[in-house]
């Protein structure tokens, strides 16, 4: 009898251990899956935090680029002066088309867009590329290329030149360092994309070009026709 009560004893030991063991085994997994609930909450709060901060950083820069546009719609090419739907409400869009209906009226624009341009054949012109310019002129017009000035010289009168000689174009095409037409009255217009000014100037018309540090410099003199002059700006590109 006494050998029975202590092994009854001894299982009764082993089952309450037993149970301490589990209920320490079952703490632990509930712990574990506590903390794998809490991560993935977590992880979940900053995905859709970040995904509202891209999106508000998305947004703004949209309504920051449509302000720039309508700021500068006189300073910016075609290509970018499209604005952006839902951002300007109707009203402002209805004047801003009365607006440029009157200004069509008023004024002929320049480069392609006008009259003039549309009645030019330029498959019949002629072209030269050299010092990152491709130029078209009239098939009765002749050129000079002063190698050593990085010039050239476009003639109206069709009449061929010696390289040595020093007589000036009716259109002089160069390079200059600096800007120095700052000063006159400006019309902005691109150039192969390229944000470019043409200046008015006493005696002349002048584009000046951004290009490579420098500036690409094309004089036209008081001779030359405004739908020629205006057909040479227009087919004017920059190949590098």
């Amino acid at each position: 009898m006494v050998t029975k009560t202590k092994k009854t004893k001894i299982n009764g030991q082993y089952h309450a251990i037993d149970a301490v063991k589990l209920s320490l085994i079952k703490s632990e997994l509930n712990y574990f899956k506590g903390l794998s609930i809490m991560l993935t909450v977590l992880i979940l709060c900053v995905f859709i935090a970040f995904g509202a901060l891209f999106s508000a950083m998305y947004l703004e820069t949209r309504i920051t680029r449509e302000i720039f546009q309508v700021a500068l719609k006189d300073q910016l090419p075609p290509n970018l002066q499209a604005p952006i739907a839902g951002v300007i409400d109707v009203a402002d869009e209805v004047a801003l088309a009365e607006e440029k209906e009157v200004l069509a009226d008023e004024e002929t624009p320049c480069c392609g867009e006008s009259a003039s341009t549309d009645k030019i054949d330029f498959s019949q012109w002629l072209s030269f590329s050299k010092y990152g310019v491709k130029v078209l002129f009239p098939e009765t017009w002749t050129y000079l290329d002063r190698p050593e000035q990085k010039h050239i010289h476009l003639f109206a009168d069709g009449g061929v030149r010696d390289g040595d000689s020093t007589e000036a174009g009716n259109v002089v095409i160069s390079f200059i360092k600096d800007d120095i037409y700052k000063n006159y009255p400006a019309e902005s217009l691109a150039i192969s994309g390229v944000m470019s000014k043409r200046y008015v100037v006493p005696g002349e018309d002048v584009l000046i070009v951004p290009l490579d540090g420098q500036f690409l410099r094309v004089a036209f003199d008081g001779a030359i026709e405004a739908d020629v002059r205006d057909g040479i700006i227009y087919s004017l590109e920059l190949t590098k």
